[in-house]
């Protein structure tokens, strides 16, 4: 062969060569194709699921994204519906769904991106079932106070409204305010929690788990945050009495745990003795506000005088005097007519005489200190003998006994405590009748 007929063969082929090259970058790319993972691990405690898809082809350019697509509404969903993006650019990928309602259906689609656009698997359905309840927005309120007491609060939810019934409560105790050490409080399975000498210096927080009574009944437990860290317990409260700002001390019982003021409504300072006369405290009506009728002036040991005196009874919850009101000595017993059995319930209860927190004590919370004499009353919580004013007479008598109201209530007679002589009892007595008041923190 010449030279001259080789040259021209050396041509042609670079010629074809350089077609068939040009022909190949003028094919342009196409959008990706890939197929649709089936749905699974559908949760409707947590509101999500599992799909992906497998890319069979990447169309000619470089796939930059890929996810997953769904919807309620849209039969063919696109990435302008909801979608969940993948790591993963080549092969399968997994993606969790998120916000997934319950009793609905779904459709999906997995999706891939490159240059020429979106291109889509086959569509697939799945069906959600019953939601289980959710407890939302789970808070702490209180004082973080050792022997104060912490509340838990949520808001309820059902996709479903389905009723609630027999929410359940778990609290917790934490190191710091990251969780570390994190324990489950044995036993603290209510709304409110008592908050503990061990809890000092601590975190705490409470789980709720929310649970109906029809369709998906229990849900999964929702957590607050961390409150903390837990003070020195108060050894004092301040309050108003009497229109002055007053300072009284607390006590922590030796036989229940309990915190009780330290002394008696009116007692101007903490008593050194069950007999000390200065500081018995007043005397109040059942029911009434600390309005002036309670006042006692106490002189020398045996010597006590009161406010003035009326035959006249109330109508109303707040008479609107200071005047002590002598009930008659048959049915109503009372400084009311008609009578309430309402007053004195609880921190909220209308005319509580205590700092706000605390209240009149039950008749079960005076029975619990497991008191047998003033002595030991005193010892324990500083029980005084208050005397006691006759409902009828107004007279102030037994100055050598300590009569104590508590909030429980009869149709006539209201229950009382009375220590005297040397032991303690039971009694009741006329709503008329003057007692001394100690309260207790709720």
């Amino acid at each position: 062969m010449t030279t001259l007929k080789k040259y021209a063969l050396l041509l042609f082929g670079a010629g074809m060569m350089f077609t068939t090259s040009c022909k190949k970058k003028d094919v342009p790319p196409t959008v990706p194709t890939l197929s649709t993972t089936a749905v699974t691990e559908v949760n409707t405690n947590t509101n999500t699921a599992k799909s992906g898809g497998t890319i069979n082809g990447d169309g000619g350019a470089e796939i930059t994204i890929t996810g997953v697509c769904y919807s309620k509404t849209a039969q063919t969903p696109t990435i302008s519906n909801d979608k969940i993006e993948s790591e993963v650019t080549a092969g399968s990928f997994i993606v969790e769904l998120t916000n997934i309602d319950p009793g609905s259906t779904y459709y999906v689609r997995a999706y891939a991106t490159n240059s020429a656009g979106t291109g889509y698997g086959d569509v697939v359905t799945f069906t959600t079932g019953n939601g289980a309840p959710k407890a939302n927005d789970v808070a702490i309120t209180g004082i973080t106070k050792v022997l104060e007491k912490l509340t838990a609060g949520y808001t309820y939810f059902d996709f479903e409204n389905d009723p609630e019934s027999g929410s359940t409560y778990q609290w917790y105790r934490a190191n710091d305010a990251q969780g570390s050490g994190e324990v489950a409080i044995s036993g603290s399975t209510t709304s409110t929690y008592d908050l503990l000498a061990a809890d000092e210096f601590k975190y705490l927080r409470v789980g709720v788990v929310a649970r109906s009574s029809a369709g998906t009944m229990v849900g999964v437990e929702t957590k607050s945050a961390f409150v903390g860290p837990i003070a020195a317990p108060a050894t004092t409260v301040n309050f108003t009495y009497d229109g002055k700002s007053v300072t009284y001390g607390i006590l922590v019982s030796s036989g229940t745990g309990r915190r009780w003021l330290d002394r008696n409504l009116g007692a101007p300072n903490t008593p050194t003795a069950y007999n000390d006369f200065a500081n018995y405290g007043d005397l109040f009506q059942w029911g009434r506000l600390a309005d002036g009728h309670q006042k006692v002036i106490r002189g020398g040991t045996e010597i006590a005088t009161g406010t003035a005196t009326t035959s006249t009874l109330a109508t109303s919850d707040i008479p609107g005097h200071a005047t002590f009101i002598l009930g008659s000595a048959s049915s109503p017993y009372d400084w009311r007519n008609p009578s309430n059995s309402n007053l004195w319930q609880g921190v909220n209860g209308v005319n509580n005489p205590c700092p706000t927190g605390w209240r009149l004590p039950t008749s079960a919370e005076w029975d619990a200190e497991n008191i047998s004499s003033v002595e030991t009353g005193y010892a324990q919580l500083k029980i005084t003998f208050g005397g006691q004013r006759s409902g009828e007479s107004g007279v102030i008598n037994s100055l050598f006994s300590g009569d104590y109201w508590t909030s429980n209530y009869g149709a006539i007679y209201n229950e009382i405590r009375v220590f005297e002589n040397g032991f303690s009892y039971l009694s009741g007595s006329p709503r008329s009748a003057g007692k001394s008041v100690r309260c207790i923190k709720d």
